[in-house]
């Protein structure tokens, strides 16, 4: 369910509430930034990472690009016009992290990877 848009807004009903996927895992997240702070998230996904390997981390909440760049990560927003913007607080981020932009244009997969390829690494050369 986690994996798709799709699968995110199923509906499931728990203790006579009904819930979307999606806004149940994002008031678990709130939860553990409650308890651990704003970082929790990055800090548990990130703290295994090599240093000679690229990891992508799917989903950057409210102010955690921040601390994904003073990391050494690169913040890429990915832009599909058709999509409706989320309802929901705890979807909302910082867009001041944001390094680079890429428009989803609804291309195949492969020319999809092909163009976020290519925008990191023009990203990266206009770095060094």
């Amino acid at each position: 369910q986690v994996m798709t848009q799709e699968g995110k807004m199923e509906k499931i009903t728990l203790f006579e509430r009904e819930w979307t996927v999606r806004e149940i895992l994002g008031e678990y997240g709130n939860k553990l930034e409650d308890m651990f702070g704003p970082y929790i998230m990055p800090h548990m996904a990130m703290r295994r990472f090599s240093p000679d390997k690229r990891y992508v981390l799917p989903s950057v909440r409210k102010t955690q690009g921040r601390y994904i760049r003073e990391k050494g990560g690169i913040i890429i927003e990915i832009f599909n016009e058709a999509a409706d913007p989320s309802p929901y607080a705890f979807d909302q981020y910082d867009r001041g992290a944001i390094d680079i932009v890429i428009i989803n244009k609804g291309e195949s997969r492969d020319d999809f990877k092909l163009a976020i390829n290519e925008a990191v690494e023009k990203y990266l050369m206009a770095k060094v």
